[in-house]
């Protein structure tokens, strides 16, 4: 009897605990998704507990009780109505509320009294097969059928009928309900299934927990650790809960909102970010830029591009960024047109990191002249040339460059120094002209002295000159004194080689002039030495790859006879 009662009381605290869980999913899934996902947990647990019930007790020496014997058998049995009873107890629940969304209001009392009383009907039918069958099986092997499960007790009448229950749910029960197409449904039953069996069950009933904050009257104080909890924990099954703080009055819950929404980064939070940062009256466009800034995906592009022009300046700036996270080419545009006409520092370094982000390389030359600005801060300057090499070599190489060279005056030119001899000893065509990978050889020893000096002009000259090798070497151009003609040259091979070969030139002063602007000034300082540098490194590593320095040299078929071929020493 006290087994009974105790496990009278197990199912009733399960129906207790499981109706403010499954309570809030259904008013958030719908009713036909979380009987659904009641019918699939349910016999898992009923097979679990069958397969391990067993005989004997568990003895537990504990504080003050002393020691405490349970039956092994008795104790599986009551967490299994623990858990099933209020799963199972929430499937009727769910039935009664999808009865209620799907049958007229006319008529409604007579339709549920029929579900019932079917109900009613395929219950006593049930009780009596299986006790039909149940006798039958003890008839036949009244000692059971001869296996031991891993609990250790045989496989029985009992075990028979637990099995063949799964397998009704599973195959007959459940199907059925999952073919009810409810009103207004907005998740599929997977994708259900995936945030509430398959997330972790400690986060998930955290996230209920603090979704139940949010839904009631609370402090602020406890909604922004609620709101703050949710995204740290990616609670997506309380989604809704979190894109509604976004409309909260106090402006601190309404930021985390936008900060977990962006740690969900699933479409749904993206859209309401997106949202949120396009509203004209939203106080929140700039954190919800940011939140958006770690899961944005291409098809933002055209609900963020607008914003380039709003009268907020930190909005326009976190707009350029989101955007070049976003990788959109359909952004490449608006940010050219910022960056050729902003006047705001900041966002000029923004819309240039976000093209860098897009690899457009004729932002080259809009990048370059701003960064040759005397009159802008040592941060952005850096910002510049870290967005320049970016576009014209290995992506976040010269970064790790410029941060060597800061702990360590010619630290960073020595990385590339290495590259560069490596690259020109494994060149494979320099094999057939020894002299040229001797004078490029001498021109990098002459770099990495002149910088270790801290002599930048004589770096200048040693990197242009250099430069003009890599153009034998590539696309056998060979420069002789006449820059414009040079770069025109290299210009129709190869505009982004160009546009290198131009930066080299400008720094060694070849476009110097009385009225020349700031921007065509000689050298002026060792982060672009390091970028000149880092120019030549990345040709370098081009260059090893001999199919390719080929398709370089030589990137269109043979002219026809009656055609005069170029003149290559030209």
């Amino acid at each position: 009897m006290r087994f009974k009662a105790f496990n009278t009381a197990a199912a009733a605290l399960s129906m207790v605990v499981y109706c403010k869980i499954f309570g809030y999913l259904m008013d958030r899934l719908s009713a036909r998704t979380v009987g659904g996902i009641c019918m699939v947990a349910g016999p898992v647990f009923t097979v679990l507990v069958w397969l391990f019930v067993a005989g004997g007790n568990w003895s537990f020496n504990l504080p003050l009780a002393g020691v405490v014997s349970a039956h092994k058998g008795m104790t599986l049995i009551i967490l299994g109505s623990l858990v099933n009873a209020g799963l199972f107890g929430f499937v009727g629940l769910a039935h009664v509320n999808m009865l209620a969304d799907i049958v007229p209001q006319r008529g409604r009392t007579v339709a549920m009294a029929l579900q019932f009383a079917f109900i009613s009907l395929l219950g006593a039918g049930g009780a009596y097969t299986g006790g039909r069958l149940m006798d039958m099986m003890k008839a036949a092997a009244p000692d059971g059928f001869g296996f031991l499960l891993p609990g250790g007790e045989v496989f029985t009448h009992i075990h028979v009928l637990a099995l063949a229950q799964v397998l009704i749910i599973w195959c007959g029960a459940l199907p059925l309900l999952l073919s009810v197409r409810m009103p207004n449904e907005t998740i599929k039953f997977r994708e259900a299934f995936d945030r509430v069996l398959l997330a972790n069950p400690f986060r998930f009933v955290f996230g209920i927990h603090n979704a139940r904050i949010l839904a009631q009257p609370a402090s602020r104080k406890n909604r922004f650790k609620a709101v703050e909890a949710m995204g740290d924990n990616a609670t997506v099954i309380a989604l809704a809960d979190i894109v509604a703080r976004t409309r909260d009055p106090n402006i601190d819950i309404r930021e985390a909102a936008t900060r977990s929404l962006g740690k969900i980064g699933n479409d749904e939070a993206i859209h309401a970010l997106v949202e949120a940062a396009a509203r004209p009256d939203s106080d929140i466009a700039v954190p919800a830029l940011r939140a958006l800034r770690a899961c944005a995906v291409p098809d933002i592009a055209p609900s963020v591009i607008p914003l380039l022009s709003h009268l907020n300046i930190e909005v326009v700036r976190e707009a350029a960024r989101t955007l070049g996270a976003a990788r959109n080419p359909a952004a490449i545009e608006p940010l050219s047109n910022l960056l050729h006409a902003t006047r705001q520092a900041a966002v000029a370094v923004a819309a240039a990191e976000a093209l860098s982000h897009l690899g457009d390389s004729s932002a080259v030359y809009a990048i370059i002249p701003r960064m040759r600005n005397p009159a802008i801060s040592d941060c952005h300057h850096r910002a510049y040339a870290t967005a320049v090499a970016d576009l014209l070599g290995e992506r976040d190489f010269y970064y790790k460059v410029l941060t060597l060279d800061e702990s360590a005056h010619g630290s960073g030119l020595a990385l590339l120094v290495k590259r560069l001899r490596s690259d020109i000893a494994h060149t494979g065509a320099l094999d057939f002209d020894p002299s040229l990978r001797e004078h490029i050889f001498t021109l990098v020893s002459e770099t990495d002295r002149a910088y270790e000096a801290r002599d930048l002009p004589a770096c200048a000259r040693a990197l242009f000159v250099a430069a003009c090798a890599f153009a034998t070497l590539r696309y056998n151009t060979h420069y002789q004194d006449d820059v414009p003609g040079l770069l025109a040259a290299l210009e129709a091979r190869d505009p982004l080689f160009a546009a290198g070969a131009w930066y080299t030139a400008v720094l060694d002063g070849a476009f110097q002039r009385a009225n020349a602007p700031d921007s065509l000034a000689p050298i002026r300082t060792e982060t672009e030495a390091l970028l000149g540098a880092y120019i030549l490194a990345s040709w370098s590593r081009t260059t090893r790859d001999p199919g390719l320095l080929r398709a370089l040299r030589h990137p269109n078929p043979a002219p026809p006879a009656n055609e005069p071929r170029p003149d290559k020493t030209a």
